[in-house]
């Protein structure tokens, strides 16, 4: 965080390895300019390919025990319905098999033994060949990555944003225990629901591995 006299904003330097991660720094932009007056993030407030400037808001990260509050339960289905609802443009279905494949193969066996490849990339296929129709997904709806302030809820980070599957950030913030219901995220079976719910967890990890790597191999190059 940054500031000047009453002013202050959130500087995110980029990691100089993004396409490695499957980050795509003009996709992110574009869905950024188009939610600009949603209310549903920080205003960017300068951006170029090596950082990114936007305001700072003022609340908590988002935690279970605030999903018990009813109020807050139904602010935060308003809005992932209405970040599903905006214009999807010319914009390619994700395919969350190609982006596993292309982690996996950045990596060694003795990097892959703490991941269940196999079932990870059963679990993207089978997500693939579903058929279901692509909405605007977050993809990365961390904790963290959800502010609860008293102006409202703000969604930060959007890095891995693209048309995925529609109960994917469902699953992300509420987790396999959600009850479903077909007005908030569309048909999903609680077989997929739980299918979507393991298959995150399988890919955090991975993401995990593979960044420490790729921090470490830009460290020693330095």
């Amino acid at each position: 965080m940054v500031g000047a006299a009453d002013q202050r904003a959130v500087v995110r330097v980029n990691c100089a390895y993004a396409n490695l991660l499957g980050i795509d720094r003009a996709r992110e932009i574009d869905v950024l300019t188009v939610l600009a007056d949603s209310n549903l993030v920080p205003k960017v407030l300068f951006v170029s390919e090596e950082v990114m400037v936007s305001e700072y808001i003022n609340g908590s990260k988002l935690t279970k025990k605030m999903l018990e509050n009813p109020y807050l339960m139904l602010q935060i289905k308003k809005k992932l319905k209405e970040i599903s609802s905006y214009n999807k443009g010319n914009q390619p279905r994700f395919s969350y098999l190609s982006h596993c494949e292309n982690y996996v193969t950045q990596l060694t066996s003795k990097h892959l033994q703490f991941v269940n490849v196999d079932q990870l990339l059963s679990a993207a296929e089978h997500i693939d060949s579903e058929d279901w129709t692509p909405s605007l997904c977050h993809h990365d709806l961390v904790p963290e990555n959800v502010l609860v302030s008293d102006d409202g809820l703000y969604f930060l980070d959007w890095e891995y944003v693209a048309l995925g599957h529609p109960a994917y950030d469902w699953v992300s913030v509420f987790g396999g225990k959600f009850p479903l219901d077909e007005t908030d995220c569309g048909p999903v079976s609680p077989e997929i629901w739980m299918l979507l719910s393991d298959f995150q967890s399988e890919l955090d990890k991975l993401w995990r591995i593979l960044n420490r790597k790729l921090i470490d191999t830009f460290e020693s190059e330095k």
